[in-house]
């Protein structure tokens, strides 16, 4: 007997097949779904984040934060704009229309001698940015952390000023990362209210009609006869509209910061009782300057004369500095086996070779115990008058002295004058700390 083959009932398949396709729809269509959704609410916390709008904010309904036409500036004595990148202190100027943020360094990093030349040309830009061939360039750029996704070009406002009560912006410039800050925002911020005048000689964008570059006082007041006056130096940078805040709440003892990579720059390290601080470093090694000026048993400041004959430091010749550094000095130190030699900068700045940078430059000396060349970034602005290698001129027994005002004097090379040494270790010495005030880098045990 044969069996009968059972009848496919269409309608259940079709129910079946139906409920699948519907089922599959669900978790598709369900899970697109709660995808955009999470990526719409990580998007909106991102954007929330976003520094400018950390900023706006905060701040916007505070007495001290003022908005002009379509930048909102810091005005007056602001407690709450710090900023720590690179690990070097900055404050806020300004949040622009494009939800860039304008900062200003809080301290002086360098001082030089500007000249007469337009701002695109002047030597502090060009010590400032990095420029194609030229080696005593950027010497600020190469500090900065993930400077190519963190900054954009700085808009600086470059009218020729004759009269600070008749201030114009109707030329500006935004060639570079790194820049001047402008008479119009000194002013916006305060001037001398503000909380950009901290007591400090500074550069400021703008000339006057006989070419010379405005600088705010140590009063805060605006001044521009500066025609051989060596002036400090405050870099004025802009950070990205993209830019996340990662911490702080503006504060000096809590800045806001970023999330940055590693940077060896203005790090403490602690060697023997000593602290030293990093300025320069390169793949492998890195350049100290000690955290204060040597001192003598009694804690007084300690003294010593440069040399007896010109500026050239010279560690052969018995009574130099560079000598007593490198021979009495050097044997004191119980770390002395970690120091290594490296090259330093020795030569003249002044009216002779027209406060060339290129000249400056070119002339180096090896040695393992240095100091600070006038080209050098200033980490701690605080210490007073302390020597350098760089001397007036060829022809005469003048030295550069660093003083904490921000600004420089000369000295006869016979005084006896505060020392700050400089001297460079491997990086792979270094397998403690973190490189804080608190926690700085150390040596392995």
């Amino acid at each position: 007997m044969k069996k009968k083959k059972r009848k496919i009932n269409k309608q259940k398949v079709f129910s079946f097949v139906s409920l699948i396709f519907i089922i599959i729809c669900i978790l598709w269509y369900g899970g697109r779904l709660i995808y955009f959704y999470l990526d719409n609410k990580k998007t909106s916390e991102k954007e929330a984040n976003i520094f400018a709008k950390v900023l706006l904010k905060e701040k916007k309904d505070k007495e001290e934060f003022k908005q002009v036409k379509e930048v909102y500036y810091f005005n007056g004595k602001v407690k709450d704009n710090y900023v720590m990148y690179s690990n070097m202190l900055w404050r806020i100027v300004k949040i622009n229309k494009d939800n860039t943020v304008t900062l200003i360094s809080e301290n002086v990093i360098g001082t030089l001698n500007n000249g007469k030349d337009t701002y695109e040309k002047s030597s502090v830009i060009t010590w400032l940015n990095k420029e194609k061939e030229k080696d005593y360039s950027g010497v600020v750029e190469n500090v900065l952390s993930n400077k190519d996704s963190f900054l954009v070009k700085s808009n600086i406002c470059t009218d020729t000023i004759n009269d600070v009560n008749k201030i114009t912006c109707n030329k500006t410039n935004h060639t570079y990362d790194i820049g001047l800050l402008s008479i119009e925002d000194y002013l916006y911020t305060g001037g001398n209210k503000g909380f950009i005048n901290n007591g400090k000689i500074t550069y400021l964008a703008n000339q006057s009609k006989n070419k010379n570059y405005w600088y705010i006082t140590t009063e805060g007041k605006l001044d521009s006869d500066s025609e051989n006056e060596i002036i400090g130096i405050r870099p004025v940078i802009t950070i990205a509209s993209t830019i996340e805040a990662h911490d702080g709440d503006g504060s000096k003892e809590k800045p806001y910061t970023f999330s940055e990579e590693k940077n060896y720059f203005a790090s403490y390290v602690k060697l023997g009782s000593d602290i030293w601080q990093v300025y320069e470093s390169d793949e492998d090694k890195l350049k100290l300057i000690l955290d204060k000026t040597l001192e003598n048993k009694d804690s007084t400041a300690f003294k010593y004369l440069y040399s007896k004959k010109n500026y050239q430091y010279n560690d052969t010749t018995y009574g130099t500095l560079a000598y007593y550094l490198n021979k009495t000095y050097y044997k004191g130190l119980d770390y002395g086996s970690i120091i290594v030699e490296n090259n330093y900068t020795n030569s003249t700045y002044g009216e002779d070779n027209n406060y060339s940078l290129e000249e400056l430059s070119k002339n180096t000396i090896s040695t393992k115990i240095a100091l600070p060349s006038i080209n050098d970034i200033i980490v701690n602005d605080e210490i007073e008058g302390y020597v350098t290698t760089t001397g007036v001129s060829e022809n005469d027994t003048y030295i550069y002295i660093r003083n904490a005002s921000g600004t420089i004097s000369q000295k006869n090379i016979s005084y006896e004058n505060k020392v700050r040494p400089c001297i460079s270790i491997k990086k792979e010495s270094l397998t403690q700390g973190n490189g804080t005030e608190k926690d700085p880098y150390r040596l392995g045990e």
